[in-house]
């Protein structure tokens, strides 16, 4: 009689569907965002001063926040999608999100660096033009 146990079977870890399609939403986020980009450049370029000044200002708002917007989406999905990989214990997807996370970080980065600089410097700079264009 043979009294040995038969060997455990451990079953592969069970890969996340939410952590690739995370992975390719963070992907996607500055791609959508170059596009509406895009878009609005080319809708807004012949009607610039046609529309009067509160069309130009809700583009204005639209072309600046929306990037605000998705950038940080795709950071916090590349992040999550990360945490999922790292649970699951599968590689297959983590350069991927961290392609996401780069590129949305990046961008983030640089939009927000600019922006700073206009709230923060740009009363000074048209107190100077004002004084410059004036006799």
């Amino acid at each position: 009689m043979n009294d040995a146990l038969p060997p455990v079977v451990v079953p592969p870890p069970i890969e996340s569907r939410f952590a690739r399609w995370a992975a390719i939403l963070s992907l996607l986020a500055p791609v959508v965002m170059i596009l509406i980009y895009i878009l609005l450049l080319m809708y807004m370029r012949p009607r610039i001063g046609t529309q009067g000044p509160t069309f130009g200002l809700l583009a204005f708002a639209i072309i600046v926040f929306t990037p605000l917007l998705l950038l940080p989406v795709g950071v916090t999905l590349g992040i999550a999608a990360l945490v999922s990989t790292k649970r699951s214990g599968r590689k297959s997807g983590y350069g991927m999100v961290l392609a996401g996370i780069c590129i949305n970080g990046v961008l983030l980065v640089l939009l927000i660096i600019p922006a700073l600089f206009a709230v923060l410097l740009g009363p000074a700079f048209v107190s100077v033009w004002r004084q410059m264009t004036t006799p």
